[in-house]
């Protein structure tokens, strides 16, 4: 069946190769892009510039409209296939609209996949039609205007207000299950897989800023800063209390790049003392789209989600933290052990002074990509 379906998108769009495009005074959709393809040709370049040709009137001006870009693909495809392909779609009109002038911070992306077909209908047509990009632009609300609050004396000019100042840009708080971890791979290093599966809620403007907020996860709140670096790439934060057995807050600092497949998020963290050897790094995968559960019709930045995540926490395995103890112990290294008793080291069979250094590690370089972040 689907061998099938997917025969006839391809054949209706060999008869029909060309671009398409619907519009309104506030939406523009492009449609039948080619089939498993993301690139913006230029009729469909055409069409961005007539939808925006009231905003260009004066040449070279930056565009002062907010812009909504979403993604689509049609289900012929695999899913994580279909979402990638309409996030690239997406990212195609949006990097033709800042080359038009368009502001960063009133543009804001998303993404699909196959899960908003335009109608039920699986005609060679229909396909075409779900293989879109929706552009939708509105104006800014203007800024509230003050109430008066006394009169201006003749003569006397009003004092300029500052602007208050306001980094954070969002809030959320969430709440999360792990299941896990279990040990993958044991030599020469050591891999953890942990599952988990987080509801969130979060309310954010469309602006860059820092997202703070916390996070609940077995019966213990920690603190999460977000801060998007540039396009696609964001750094994040989080900090809670030590683990049971250490002395040091748990802390995970990472980079996430948000338009690779799976979204990874590459870190350190602060080793678990119970879990020898540490697993000082971690990779973190979210596989599928964040599933939205409920959203405030009059302010799509307020919403209810559920999303899955895949981890890997990542150490050196025994025999190579062995070798590398040796070594160590050659050199004439006598660091002294932190958050690890004498006891667990042994039992681990790792040496003291290498084991706290590769412990701390974690926790260090996750401070140090804060501070230079």
């Amino acid at each position: 069946m689907a061998l099938a379906l997917l025969s006839e998108e391809e054949k209706w769009w060999r008869e029909h190769p060309s671009p398409e495009f619907d519009s309104n005074e506030s939406t523009l959709t492009l449609w039948n892009y080619p089939v498993n393809k993301t690139e913006l040709v230029q009729r469909h370049k055409q069409a961005i510039d007539r939808f925006l040709s009231i905003e260009r009137l004066r040449e070279g001006a930056a565009l002062e409209v907010e812009l909504s870009i979403r993604g689509h693909a049609s289900p012929t495809g695999e899913r994580w296939n279909n979402s990638e392909l309409a996030v690239r779609r997406a990212q195609g009109v949006r990097s033709y609209l800042m080359e038009l002038g368009a502001q960063r911070k009133l543009v804001s992306l998303s993404s699909a996949g196959a899960t908003e077909p335009v109608n039920g209908d699986q005609s060679g047509q229909a396909l075409a039609r779900n293989r879109r990009v929706v552009v939708t632009k509105f104006k800014p609300a203007p800024p509230p205007v003050p109430a008066d609050v006394g009169a201006i004396l003749p003569g006397e000019p009003p004092s300029p207000a500052d602007p208050p100042f306001d980094p954070v840009k969002g809030v959320q708080f969430e709440v999360s299950k792990d299941f896990g971890p279990f040990l993958l791979v044991s030599s020469p290093l050591v891999i953890d897989l942990v599952l988990s599966g987080t509801f969130k809620f979060s309310s954010k403007n469309q602006n860059d800023g820092v997202v703070i907020g916390s996070q609940l996860k077995k019966g213990k709140f920690s603190g999460k800063f977000e801060q998007e670096l540039f396009d696609g790439v964001a750094a994040k934060f989080q900090i809670g209390p030590p683990k049971a057995g250490s002395g040091i807050p748990d802390i995970q600092a990472g980079t996430q790049f948000a338009d690779v497949m799976g979204k990874p998020t590459v870190g350190f963290q602060t080793p678990d003392p119970k879990r020898l050897p540490p697993r000082f790094a971690f990779v973190k995968f979210e596989p599928l789209d964040e599933l939205v559960l409920w959203k405030r019709a009059q302010d799509p930045g307020t919403k209810i989600t559920f999303k899955g995540e895949i981890k890997f926490q990542i150490g050196l395995g025994e025999a190579l933290i062995r070798k590398l103890a040796e070594l160590e112990a050659r050199l004439g290294g006598t660091a002294a052990a932190q958050g690890f008793t004498a006891a667990e080291l042994s039992a681990a069979g790792i040496g003291g002074g290498l084991a706290t250094t590769l412990a701390a590690v974690g926790g260090a370089i996750a401070v140090a990509v804060l501070v230079n972040g």
